[in-house]
């Protein structure tokens, strides 16, 4: 909570309130830092009160926390992380390797689908391991069907689609 960091005193007469906080009709503020199941990865929640709204009660204080403990260890698992990276940003053959292994090709039907060696093929595939952070084809296609329920990942498979 912003009251145990800042005085009342010296937070309603600081720039940071009067210059960004009092324009925005925001006052009190409740911040959680949590670790996520990813190494050195961090995700805060912040949460905001309108001007002339009360501060944040002690037990609002422990149910963020609770709830961002229990969020924290999905991140970079079953949710999405920021930093996690996306199909946008893959190259379009790392985007047609993908998506001939989700459509369940072989690394040698890829190879003939997209008129490429196996070898290349499978330096792509290797590459989209590093990019996901995975150590099989299982796990790439898990990670892919977990994420497709939030549209982005189906939308750019699709449009990558790669006939045979």
């Amino acid at each position: 909570m912003r009251s145990a960091v800042i005085s009342d005193a010296v937070w309603y007469g600081s720039r940071a309130f009067n210059d960004y906080r009092k324009p925005a009709g925001v006052d009190h503020c409740l911040v959680s830092v949590c670790e996520v199941s990813q190494p050195s990865a961090i995700t805060v929640v912040c949460l905001h009160r309108g001007l002339g709204e009360r501060d944040f009660a002690p037990g609002e204080t422990r149910l963020l926390q609770f709830f961002h403990e229990e969020l924290g260890r999905l991140v970079g698992r079953q949710l999405v992380s920021a930093m996690e990276s996306s199909p946008e940003k893959l190259s379009p053959r790392l985007r047609q390797t993908l998506t001939c292994s989700v459509e369940g090709d072989s690394e040698k039907q890829v190879a003939a689908r997209l008129g490429l060696s196996p070898t290349t093929v499978h330096q792509y595939v290797t590459a989209l391991y590093r990019r996901f952070g995975v150590q099989s084809r299982g796990q790439l296609l898990a990670h892919v069907l977990r994420r497709s329920a939030h549209g982005e990942w189906r939308r750019i498979l699709r449009v990558t689609r790669v006939d045979p």
